[in-house]
């Protein structure tokens, strides 16, 4: 577990925590003076340690700047409109997983009552982003952009998420390793699947299939599955 901050650290710089971080520091995890954590700061990660606590807040002296290993590649999940707790889970477990980018969108068979505000203002995506970041030890802080029409979505190569081949092809964790890529586009079905006019949509701009199961997944478990198939496979190169 890691914590957060917003404060800009210099060489003497001593941390002081928010009333949430604090409390989460010392009712929850028992944290005590002396003890050792680690501090993320949205850019940088740091070992502290904590040397008392000022009405409650924990206080932090950071010592050593933590040299992440340098990501390769990034992930940007276009994930359809599903209903909001399902939605936020996969906005969580995403985090956890290592996307970069989640990007909703709408297309002709997205369920209109699931649709709901978001982008990177939504002040229930950011707490939710912040605990997964917090949680997994990430080095750096995803974002919710805001919706996107289908067809606006293929102005880059894009991976499908789907049972069956969309464009002659499936390919598999493999495939996906072997292609190099630094970017990776995940697009994940609506509930209702693709309409035909957007599945010929699809094969015209040549669009790559990533076989996930042969059973039928839910949206939010196709999301997961995606972004876990290709961390497995870029980890393994």
């Amino acid at each position: 577990m890691q914590f957060l901050t917003t404060e800009i650290f210099k060489d003497t710089s001593e941390i002081i925590l928010s009333d949430e971080e604090s409390f989460h520091l010392k009712k929850v995890l028992r944290v005590r003076v002396g003890d050792e954590i680690k501090l993320f700061d949205g850019k940088n990660q740091w070992k502290a340690r904590v040397i008392g606590f000022n009405d409650g807040r924990a206080v932090l002296k950071p010592y050593e700047k933590i040299i992440a290993k340098e990501k390769k590649y990034r992930i940007n999940l276009y994930i359809p409109f599903i209903e909001k707790k399902y939605f936020e889970l996969v906005i969580k477990m995403g985090t956890e997983l290592g996307v970069d980018k989640f990007i909703p969108f709408t297309s002709d068979y997205t369920q209109k009552h699931y649709e709901f505000d978001v982008g990177e203002k939504n002040l229930r995506m950011i707490e939710i982003i912040k605990s997964a970041v917090k949680q997994s030890e990430r080095n750096s802080i995803p974002v919710v952009l805001c919706p996107l029409k289908f067809k606006d979505i293929f102005e880059r190569d894009i991976i499908i998420a789907n049972r069956t081949a969309i464009n002659g092809k499936i390919y598999n964790a493999t495939d996906i390793a072997a292609m190099n890529l630094n970017e990776f586009n995940i697009l994940i079905g609506p509930e209702g699947g693709f309409s035909d006019d957007e599945v010929s949509f699809m094969v015209s701009h040549n669009c790559m299939t990533l076989m996930l199961s042969e059973n039928i997944l839910r949206a939010q478990t196709a999301a997961i599955a995606a972004v876990a198939i290709i961390v497995g496979a870029m980890n393994t190169i």
